[in-house]
C-alpha cells in the first residue's frame, strides 16, 4: 500500500534466542556481548535496550544503549557492575518489532586476591633475593615494597617493584643497611592484605687495611700516624701490647673515619702498636706493627 509516496508494510519480525557472553581480565569485566537470531528480512537496524534489574518487583525501565545495522546480530558494551536486563528490537520505518525476550546479566566486581605468605629471602653481596608463596588464583600482579629499618616508630614502605601474576620471586639491590620487605597481590578488585615482613641486612665489604704506621715519642706521649687506604671505613681501631715480644694486643681506642693520627700516653715502658680499619661489614687486616719506648711517666 502506498500513501503519499510512503510504502506501508509490517514492522520487522522479532529477534529471538538472545544470549550474552561476558569477558573478564583478572576478574575485571572487559566486554559484555549480546547475540541474537535475526528473524526478519526487512529491518533497518536493531535497537538494544538495558534496564536495571529491579529487586522490588517493579517494572523495569529500559533505556536504549545502542543500535546496530540490519543483519548484524551482536552488540558489545561494558556496563557498570550490577544486575541488568537486556532486550533487542528490530526496527524499520514502520516501527519496532516485538521484544526479543529479556536476558538477565549479573556483573560482580572481582574480589581482591588472597595475601601471599612465607616471604623469605637471602643476601648475596649487595643483592637481596626474595621468594614468597602465591596463595591467590586471581592476582593480576604483585607489588613489592621496601622500607629502611627505622630507629624508632613505624617503617615507611615504598613500592619498588611489580612482579607478574604467578611469579613469586624478585631480586633487589637496595644499598647498604637493614631493609624491611613486604609483598601484596593486586587485581582490579583491590589489594590483598600484606604478607609477612622480611628483614634483610646488606653489609658493605670490609675496608682496606691501613699501611705505613709510624710512631714518634715526645715525653710521655706516643703519636701514631698511618695511611688511610679505604673509602668506606667507619673508623679505626688502635691496639697496644706491652713489651717487645708479647702478641697479646688490647684495643685501646676507636677513632672516627678518615683519622690518621692518634696520641697515647701509655706510661713508662716499651709498647707495640698496630691499627686496623672497620665498618659494619667487618674489619680490615692489621697495619704493620711499630714499637715505642717511653722513658717518662
Amino acid at each position: 500500500v502506498t500513501v503519499e509516496g510512503l510504502h506501508l508494510g509490517p514492522p520487522p519480525a522479532a529477534a529471538s534466542n538472545l544470549w550474552v557472553t561476558v569477558s573478564r581480565f583478572y576478574g575485571e569485566v572487559t566486554d559484555v556481548t549480546l547475540h541474537w537470531t535475526d528473524n526478519s528480512n526487512n529491518e533497518d537496524n536493531f535497537v538494544i535496550s538495558r534496564a536495571v534489574n529491579p529487586t522490588d518487583g517493579s517494572t523495569p525501565v529500559f533505556q536504549t544503549v545502542g543500535q546496530v545495522a540490519a543483519n548484524v546480530t551482536a552488540f558489545s558494551e561494558i556496563p557498570p557492575y550490577g544486575s541488568w536486563l537486556y532486550k533487542v528490537n528490530a526496527k524499520n520505518g514502520n516501527g519496532l518489532s516485538p521484544d526479543s525476550g529479556v536476558f538477565t546479566v549479573t556483573l560482580t566486581p572481582p574480589t581482591p586476591p588472597v595475601a601471599p605468605s612465607n616471604l623469605n629471602g637471602y643476601v648475596t653481596g649487595t643483592y637481596v633475593s626474595l621468594t614468597w608463596t602465591d596463595n591467590a588464583d586471581n592476582e593480576q600482579y604483585y607489588i613489592v615494597s621496601r622500607a629502611p629499618q627505622p630507629a624508632s616508630g613505624d617503617p615507611v614502605f615504598e613500592v619498588i617493584r611489580q612482579a607478574s601474576a604467578n611469579v613469586n620471586y624478585i631480586s633487589d639491590q637496595p644499598g647498604y643497611g637493614t631493609w624491611l620487605y613486604k609483598v601484596n597481590a593486586k587485581n582490579p578488585g583491590g589489594t590483598s592484605a600484606d604478607s609477612n615482613v622480611y628483614t634483610a641486612t646488606v653489609l658493605p665489604p670490609p675496608p682496606t687495611a691501613p699501611t705505613g704506621l709510624i710512631r714518634s715519642v715526645s715525653g710521655a706521649n706516643v703519636t701514631l700516624n698511618w695511611s688511610d687506604n679505604s673509602n668506606n671505613e667507619s673508623g679505626f681501631e688502635v691496639y697496644r701490647a706491652s713489651g717487645t715480644t708479647s702478641q697479646t694486643f688490647t684495643k685501646i681506642a676507636t677513632t672516627g673515619p678518615n683519622i690518621t693520627t692518634f696520641v697515647n700516653a701509655p706510661g713508662k715502658g716499651t709498647w707495640r702498636y698496630k691499627v686496623r680499619a672497620i665498618n659494619s661489614g667487618g674489619a680490615s687486616a692489621y697495619s704493620n706493627t711499630v714499637e715505642a719506648r717511653v722513658v717518662k711517666k
